[in-house]
């Protein structure tokens, strides 16, 4: 069974993991700003299982970086998904409290003018 050695090289699959891992860690970081996060944490995620599978077919063992890449970018995703779809309903509306509302039966009496 020929392999072909550009597959075979550890170090290859090892550089998909580290860069899984780093955009996952560059896509958590920006978990805030879910459009940035997301898209960037995906790339992270394509790369991991780029490396993931190069490593599975060389037979390769050391493809623990795009394993842990892949958790780091897939928990990325997962929190800039809880940030893009929170609920906003749970904020405070912008209603008059009852207490500052004027009461229907008394008028509205304007202040008095300033004396000039």
């Amino acid at each position: 069974m020929t392999v072909s050695p550009a597959i075979t090289h550890p170090r290859q699959t090892i550089s998909f993991g580290i860069s899984a891992a780093a955009l996952g860690s560059v896509g958590a970081a920006l978990f805030f700003l879910p459009i940035l996060g997301i898209a960037i944490a995906a790339a992270g995620l394509s790369m991991g299982v780029v490396g993931v599978v190069r490593g599975r077919r060389a037979g390769v063992s050391e493809f623990r970086w795009s394993v842990i890449g892949c958790l780091v970018c897939l928990s990325a995703i997962m929190a800039g998904l809880i940030i893009a779809y929170a609920p906003i309903g749970e904020l405070p509306g912008r209603a008059v409290p009852t207490e500052f509302r004027q009461t229907p039966h008394r008028p509205y009496v304007a202040p008095p003018a300033r004396p000039s």
